[in-house]
């Protein structure tokens, strides 16, 4: 589990560099940082692979009340979970 983790930390470091290297400066919201991180390294263990960012089919309402009718939509799975 400890490897997964730190695949995913030199993942995110990797794209960090890459935008310096590109705009010359990254901002980085640590704790943003550390849910992502965490919730991706989670899923793949669970999953044996990471897929925070393959789309699955969800019914929502489209409203609180629940006057109209369930609607299908497609999100990330990691937008689901979050």
């Amino acid at each position: 589990m400890v490897e997964v983790l730190k695949d995913k930390l030199a993942e995110s470091c990797s794209n960090w560099l890459d935008q310096i290297e590109k705009h010359g400066s990254t901002e980085i919201n640590i704790a943003q940082v550390f849910d992502d991180l965490f919730t991706r390294n989670i899923i793949h263990i669970a999953f044996g692979e990471d897929i925070s960012n393959q789309e699955i089919e969800v019914w929502t309402k489209t409203d609180l009340e629940g006057l109209r009718p369930m609607v299908l939509k497609k999100i990330p799975f990691g937008q689901a979970i979050g």
